[in-house]
């Protein structure tokens, strides 16, 4: 994997090429300019904890038919990273002066 860092904008640009695997494995190489690191993906359940929703909330579904079926990680990473932590926005809502 590669990452390029560039600094033509006021923000740094991060750009990640997985053809080491990454995507696979989880575990992804970055270069930096203070030193190379190795990060890895968080799980499902870590992302949901993060949320703080209660470990595999986001696992089950249901169906048309109301079955209930299975939710594939990409489904679970795209509906906990849409979703609003609510102990965050009361947090913040409690800290907005009038």
């Amino acid at each position: 994997m590669e990452l390029n860092i560039t600094t033509d904008s006021a923000l740094p640009q991060l750009c990640v090429s997985a053809h080491n695997k990454g995507a696979y494995t989880g575990l992804y190489k970055i270069d930096l300019p203070d030193g190379d690191y190795i990060i890895r993906k968080l799980t499902p359940i870590e992302a949901e904890r993060c949320q703080t929703l209660s470990d595999n909330y986001t696992a089950f579904g249901i169906d048309d038919m109301g079955n209930t079926i299975n939710i594939s990680n990409t489904q679970r990473y795209k509906t906990i990273g849409n979703g609003w932590t609510v102990d965050v926005i009361a947090h913040i809502l409690n800290h907005i002066k009038n």
